[in-house]
């Protein structure tokens, strides 16, 4: 069987999909207000920007 190589934009987007699920859940069942999830979203996205960052700069081998 052979092995794809890792793409990081589809995983990226996809932890993207899985995070704004994860925050409307939260708001939807009370574990977060609004405000909390207005400060969570930036945060998320900066993080997942620096990571997007660090994979264009990895070296490939």
């Amino acid at each position: 069987m052979t092995t794809h190589p890792f793409r990081f934009l589809p995983f990226l987007s996809g932890v993207l999909f899985l995070l704004i699920a994860a925050g409307w859940f939260m708001v939807d069942s009370a574990l977060l207000t609004q405000d909390e999830l207005r400060l969570a979203g930036p945060i998320t996205l900066i993080v997942l920007g620096l990571l997007g960052v660090a994979a264009t700069f990895r070296s490939r081998k």
